[in-house]
């Protein structure tokens, strides 16, 4: 059997075979075996590629003898500046300007 990880990431949800998961996937499969994946962002966030540099959020992965250990990238679209730091929204419905 061979391992397959996915994760650890922030920002989003992945979906492995049509079930969701909040946090790193792992399951310990045959050689040959293949897997639906999406990267699924919440909102407020973008999925930019996966670290392996697929650049689409579906995809399909077919274990061939080997680990496969990937993470889906995910990118904050709100930040509020608040003297010079930077605070990301993971989940921002709106932000209020005064």
């Amino acid at each position: 059997n061979y391992n397959l990880t996915i994760g650890p990431f922030e920002g989003g949800k992945i979906e492995v075979d049509g079930v969701e998961y909040n946090s790193t996937y792992f399951e310990s499969v045959q050689d040959g075996t293949t897997i639906s994946v999406s990267a699924i962002p919440n909102k407020g966030s973008t999925f930019v590629k996966w670290s392996d540099e697929v650049q689409t959020s579906e995809r399909t992965i077919t274990i061939n003898g080997a680990d496969i250990d990937i993470y889906p990238i995910f990118e904050n679209d709100y930040y509020l500046y608040d003297n010079g730091n930077v605070v990301d929204f993971d989940n921002a419905e709106h932000i209020v300007y005064k």
